[in-house]
């Protein structure tokens, strides 16, 4: 198998941390590859969800910002489509059992809840330098999340990159090295068949860096927080932009 070339045996490469959680890594994410597929194909054929481009709409299209009054205006069409799409996740996620399945990775799946996702919003477009000037799946990325968790994980690990080239020739995959201020992880995005499609992520994260990671996560969260605080929410449901 050329993923173990040019290293040691590869029967004694499978027996090594992480390298022996390698090919059930690859078949989860080839799992949420064809999970995402499927339910993004069947929700645009349900009739009951407006496709937009989320690769050529900027948070810009979707949102109003007036600062003198510390208002945040999102989108009534857009923000009933982001309500409509969390309320399916949360029916399919019911039926999935990847957690029992990878469970010996440690994998847990959670569905991003509105008030989160209003939150991200409005930092990306008050808080980041480019003021909402972001196409929609650069920010709304993880409404799906998966994380996994690996003893002695490499996130620079050629090998690792490897498998996701691999998987790359089949399906629309991003892999990036996430590592930031301390938080260290893996992340891989899928974008689907169509930019219409909500991307979906697994992180991937060292045992030795949970709870780092953790920490990081609810620093990180505190910022979306700062945000929404200085811009109220009252009028994100009346009008929209």
């Amino acid at each position: 198998m050329a993923l173990y070339k040019d290293i040691v045996q590869k029967g004694n490469m499978e027996k090594v941390k992480p390298y022996c959680y390698y090919d059930d890594v690859k078949k989860l994410v080839l799992d949420i590859c064809e999970l995402h597929n499927d339910f993004s194909k069947k929700l645009a054929r349900s009739g009951n969800f407006t496709p937009v481009n989320l690769r050529r709409k900027l948070i810009t299209d979707v949102s109003l910002v007036l600062d003198d009054r510390g208002v945040f205006i999102l989108d009534n069409s857009f923000y009933s489509l982001i309500k409509n799409y969390i309320y399916r996740l949360e029916e399919l996620v019911i039926d999935i059992d990847f957690e029992f399945t990878y469970k010996h990775l440690d994998c847990r799946l959670r569905v991003k809840q509105n008030e989160s996702i209003v939150n991200k919003l409005k930092y990306y477009r008050v808080g980041k330098e480019d003021k909402g000037l972001y196409p929609l799946n650069k920010c709304l990325n993880d409404l799906l999340g998966f994380r996994i968790i690996i003893d002695d994980f490499d996130h620079n690990c050629v090998y690792f990159d490897a498998l996701c080239e691999s998987i790359k020739a089949e399906y629309k995959i991003r892999k990036m090295n996430a590592s930031k201020n301390g938080y260290k992880a893996t992340h891989i995005y899928f974008y689907g068949e169509s930019n219409t499609y909500f991307p979906w992520e697994l992180q991937i994260w060292n045992s030795s860096d949970e709870d780092q990671n953790e920490q990081s996560h609810r620093i990180h969260k505190q910022e979306y927080v700062k945000w929404a605080t200085i811009y109220k929410n009252s009028t994100e449901f009346e009008g929209g932009v």
